[in-house]
């Protein structure tokens, strides 16, 4: 299985970005991840070419189911452990979020918090929250309950 980790919109705090790509560095050992970012003009179009039989498509949204870190690493390992499945992408609004169509199609919409975060911090979350999932399925000493 393959992990997209995308974010929508341009970078604006390099330093929230730096820590984020971190989090995918350390991920890297332990599954395929790629982090990107896209362009707003043209991200509706190119979220819409990530649906595919082959493929879960988890879109970040305030409305969506919230998981625990916990929650979060059974899904990794459930999708990880699915034949069918060979990529999951996370994507990560621009600052008006998805289309309802895009949210519609979602396999699933996940939320971080009842919050609204910018999406440069969501980004950084979520790469940290999926290292997090990894590390617990993995047994490593990094979550501490």
């Amino acid at each position: 299985m393959k992990l997209e980790i995308i974010k929508i919109g341009k970078s604006k705090f390099p330093g929230i970005s730096e820590v984020a790509h971190e989090y995918v560095k350390r991920l890297k050992p332990m599954v395929s991840v790629d982090a990107q970012i896209w362009k707003e003009n043209s991200a509706e179009q190119k979220v819409k070419s990530l649906f595919s039989s082959d493929a879960k498509v988890v879109i970040l949204d305030e409305l969506g189911a919230q998981w625990s870190s916990k929650q979060l690493s059974k899904k990794l390992k459930t999708w990880s452990d699915h034949p069918g499945i060979k990529r999951v992408s996370f994507v990560i609004g621009g600052p008006y979020g998805h289309s309802e169509e895009t949210k519609r199609q979602a396999d699933e919409l996940w939320s971080l918090s009842s919050c609204t975060f910018p999406s440069e911090l969501a980004w950084l979350l979520v790469c940290e929250q999926i290292y997090r999932g990894f590390t617990i399925l993995k047994g490593m000493s990094y979550h501490h309950d």
